[in-house]
């Protein structure tokens, strides 16, 4: 049997090695909660990019508190976009409800006759199945569409998106406000380029919103 090199670390070894690398923890007690609750690899997800690979350091000025608040910035995205998300999930399955109603066949979507693309009806059927069977919420049952991500499909991208899906204007406008928000708590740690959004974000994703 193999044996695993890499060994079990300890908060205050997992700290110190912070600090071996370069790291600044201003407040000791704020890391060590950190690490308790939310745990050591999950964080060096947030720190990638402050490191150094060629010299194995982090780069001058990172701090851990900044490390810690783009964990909590990622977080309260997270929930924001859900919000919305769920918003446009509701508002576009009742009136895909409404347009198919006019056949008068509650099962129509099952029905391969009226899809140009046989194959990927069937490939999108099996798929649609397999969720189904394997979710267990029995109020939203998940269908995951399978897409190819590209350097160019960055959350703007998805976020300009979203904007011609949103279900009215009012809950665009909310959405955006909230985000606007989020952006200015956090724009101490966070670089809006790395998520492809332009410095005119707001005047693109503000610029049309449509009641569906």
């Amino acid at each position: 049997m193999n044996s695993y090199l890499k060994h079990i670390l300890t908060i205050q070894q997992q700290l110190q090695s912070y600090i071996d690398a370069g790291m600044t923890i201003s407040s000791p007690d704020e890391a060590e909660r950190a690490l308790k609750t939310i745990g050591y690899y999950r964080l060096r997800g947030y720190c990638f990019h402050l490191y150094d690979n060629t010299n194995k350091t982090y780069y001058p000025g990172t701090d851990f508190s900044d490390i810690l608040h783009l964990c909590y910035f990622d977080t309260d995205l997270s929930h924001l976009l859900f919000k919305i998300i769920t918003s446009i999930e509701i508002s576009l399955r009742s009136h895909l409800i409404d347009a198919l109603l006019i056949y008068n066949d509650a099962l129509i979507l099952f029905n391969p006759q009226h899809f140009t693309d046989k194959k990927l009806f069937w490939k999108n059927l099996t798929t649609l199945s397999g969720e189904i069977a394997r979710s267990n919420d029995v109020f939203i049952q998940h269908h995951f569409q399978n897409s190819n991500h590209s350097a160019h499909n960055g959350l703007y991208q998805i976020t300009l998106a979203m904007k011609y899906l949103s279900p009215n204007s009012d809950v665009w406008q909310n959405f955006i406000s909230e985000l606007e928000i989020l952006f200015k708590k956090y724009q101490r740690v966070i670089e809006l380029n790395r998520m492809n959004f332009p410095k005119d974000w707001k005047k693109h994703l503000t610029g049309f919103s449509r009641d569906l």
